[in-house]
């Protein structure tokens, strides 16, 4: 038969007390067995000595509010247990562990492991993870202050090995906040100031090359005078052309004026000149005469005979002619108009061709110009570049100077307050917490005894624990006979 939760929490101390006393071993070993193993550990596990040291995280003015740049802000450029924070990763980490393994010796610190080398993974991975282990990192609450511990059979070997840890550790810490950012910027500004001199080098040569003084009245001047060119040459082309036209059409017309012209003169003669004024008085004389007197009038007959005698005297008298023969005056003038139209056409050919060749010259020096120019703008934007960033690496100087003064600062921020100790009393194992523990486990053994066996047992020690399992009354019980092992009356209903 077995009792339930119920029976088992009700029963009485009689039924409680006889369960004991009948499994008085059972629960005894129960006691015993675990002290006495924690007991022997004691003495069979070998004893871990543990090195301690303590580090200082000194605060200073790191954590005052930065004034680099155009405001200030009013919180600290980080917190206090942000950089305990800080130190514990550097000291957890995995880079320094390694270092302090390859400058102690993986022989000398795990032989062990050199030995007989791991199945899976490097012998470094696992030395790295049995270091890790035997290294504690903790910070102390409420301080500045990180306590460092590290285990070993021997506590020589542990404060060796903690005192290479810290000084390995602190050489680190000096080399994170060493960065040596001022030297980085002043480096760059260095070589920049050496390429800007080196552009303004390049930019007087170019320059001197290509005779540039002021390049802004030079490239006017050039222009002004290539238009002038063009001006000339389009004043001889059409020059040229307005004398081939008229040397055309005067070749035309010389071809149609006649070379030589007949010319007639006439000699003067006084006798002429005074039988036309006698003629004219007497023609006078007669128009009167026949106004007042008739045409047979002897008077006006004799007029008219002295007329009639004096015309045939002046018949006879006559004027003498010369006829000559010269060159035309037309064709000598078109021929001298063709002369001088050749000797100024002559010279044109030339002419067009040397204005032809300056305009060439000022298109070619004006293209020397314009890339001489070019070269020289982009010299100049290349200076201007250099220029910027050289002041803004001046401003990141100004500030990494400031920067390097406060990291200088963390460099001595942490502090070994006191060489690594190991005490003569092993840390592990310890006697009492062993015995102790063992004692707690074999008092919780001893009651899981005594409610295991209440709840599984088959055998009832009283009539009330039989009665209260069966729910029927007991009229009555016979004690056993003790050594006989059976009954010595029946239960009776």
């Amino acid at each position: 038969m077995q009792m339930s939760d119920a029976t088992l929490t009700t029963a009485p101390m009689r039924e409680l007390a006889a369960v004991v006393f009948s499994m008085k071993k059972t629960i005894l070993a129960a006691l015993l067995i675990p002290p006495i193993i924690a007991a022997a550990l004691v003495f069979v596990l070998p004893p871990v000595y543990r090195a301690e040291v303590q580090l200082l995280v000194k605060t200073g003015r790191e954590f005052l509010p930065s004034s680099v740049g155009d405001s200030s802000v009013s919180a600290p450029t980080s917190t206090k247990q942000e950089d305990i924070n800080s130190e514990i990763e550097l000291l957890n980490s995995r880079a320094l562990a390694e270092e302090v393994i390859n400058t102690i010796g993986l022989k000398n610190l795990f032989p062990g492991l050199v030995e007989n080398p791991p199945w899976f993974g490097t012998v470094m991975d696992a030395a790295i993870k049995t270091f890790q282990h035997h290294l504690d990192v903790a910070p102390v609450k409420l301080s500045n202050i990180i306590n460092v511990t590290y285990d070993a059979e021997d506590p020589a070997e542990a404060t060796r090995v903690l005192d290479t840890f810290i000084r390995v550790y602190l050489t680190k810490h000096t080399q994170v906040y060493a960065t040596g950012r001022k030297q980085g910027y002043e480096e760059v500004i260095g070589r920049e100031m050496a390429e800007m001199a080196r552009l303004e080098q390049e930019k007087g040569r170019i320059k001197l090359e290509n005779q540039i003084y002021d390049i802004t009245p030079q490239r006017a001047a050039l222009i002004q005078q290539r238009v002038d060119a063009q001006t000339h040459l389009q004043e001889a082309i059409d020059r040229k052309s307005t004398l081939e036209q008229r040397i055309a059409a005067l070749t035309s017309a010389q071809a149609t004026v006649p070379a030589t012209v007949k010319t007639t003169e006439t000699d003067h003669s006084y006798q002429m000149d005074h039988a036309r004024d006698a003629l004219t008085d007497l023609r006078q004389t007669e128009a009167a005469l026949s106004a007042r007197y008739a045409p047979n009038n002897p008077e006006l007959v004799r007029i008219r005979a002295q007329i009639a005698a004096l015309q045939s005297h002046s018949r006879g008298l006559g004027e003498g002619v010369k006829v000559t023969t010269a060159p035309a005056q037309l064709a000598q003038q078109v021929e001298q108009e063709l002369v001088m139209d050749r000797v100024e056409l002559a010279p044109l050919d030339g002419e067009i061709v040397r204005y032809k060749s300056l305009i060439e010259g000022y298109s070619r020096e004006l293209d020397r110009l314009e890339r001489a120019d070019t070269q020289l703008r982009l010299n100049q934007s290349q200076i201007d570049d250099l220029q910027s960033n050289i002041t803004a690496l001046r401003l990141r100087l100004d500030q990494a100077r400031t920067e390097e003064t406060l990291d200088h600062a963390r460099m001595l921020s942490v502090v070994q307050i006191a060489p690594a100790i190991a005490p003569d009393k092993p840390a592990f194992p310890r006697p009492v917490i062993f015995v102790a523990v063992g004692l707690i486990f074999g008092i919780l053994a001893s009651i899981g005894t005594i409610v295991l066996a209440i709840m599984t047992r088959r055998t009832f020690y009283t009539a009330i624990g039989l009665e209260r399992q069966l729910g029927i009354p007991v009229l009555a019980s016979v004690d056993m006979v003790p050594g006989k092992g059976a009954p010595r009356a029946l239960l009776l209903e």
